[in-house]
């Protein structure tokens, strides 16, 4: 009976899993969740706005620059951050179209990692930034 109880609990956990799923593509073309992964690069944004003010900016350290890594395409990221039975349905419900986008940006992003981080291009960071928000954001 114990186990039952077990199997049910599960069920119904993942059936909420799927319905939040859902509800998450009410409005976007992506799961907006893969956003975090550009949160290295928000730090980098917010410290070289001069619109900050300077005691709310974190400091540029090379500690920082080195922190930056190369993200993953879509898909990848999905499967690195979901439940095996939610992948599924986040590749189906997101927008083939801004996915191929999303990818392209992190191709381009993780080619030019290295030299951002030699150069510490704040500016160029910030662009990546801002790309990513945009398409990881867009409504349908």
């Amino acid at each position: 009976m114990g186990i039952e109880n077990g199997d049910n609990s599960q069920q119904e956990a993942m059936e909420d899993q799927l319905r939040n799923t859902r509800l998450r593509f009410i409005k976007y073309k992506l799961d907006h969740d893969i956003f975090n992964t550009w949160m290295d690069t928000m730090i980098i944004c917010i410290a070289s706005n001069e619109q900050t003010p300077q005691r709310l900016k974190p400091t540029l350290s090379d500690e920082t620059w080195n922190r930056l890594k190369e993200r993953l395409r879509y898909e990848e990221e999905i499967q690195s951050r979901r439940l095996p039975g939610d992948i599924e349905l986040v590749m189906e419900l997101s927008d083939p179209t801004t996915v191929a986008a999303y990818d392209k940006l992190v191709d381009e992003f993780n080619s030019d990692l290295e030299r951002i981080k030699k150069t510490k291009d704040a500016t160029a960071v910030r662009d990546f930034y801002l790309r990513a928000k945009e398409l990881i954001y867009s409504e349908k």
